[in-house]
């Protein structure tokens, strides 16, 4: 007999998933250091003060964009590649 305990959500996960995955933005050439000293390809911004990168979530955190941080910037991806190769 199939024992189907937990597994009733599985349709609601993954609808969930799609949507996260459908708000990301744009996917990095490379690995970028972020503010709590881990790694990513999919940075949203850049933090002078700690000389790093924010995902999507660290913002969310940290704020800097509600309390109009001077040190705050938005990575705009040309831009990125545009400096990267210069």
């Amino acid at each position: 007999m199939k024992n189907n305990h937990g597994k009733g959500n599985i349709k609601a996960q993954r609808k969930r998933r799609k949507e996260r995955l459908k708000n990301r933005p744009p996917k990095a050439e490379e690995k970028v250091l972020l503010i709590d000293g881990n790694y990513s390809f999919y940075p949203v911004a850049f933090c002078k003060y700690h000389g790093a990168y924010m995902t999507q979530g660290l913002c969310d955190i940290h704020r800097c964009e509600k309390r109009k941080c001077p040190r705050f910037r938005k990575v705009n991806q040309n831009e990125e590649t545009e400096n990267q190769s210069s």
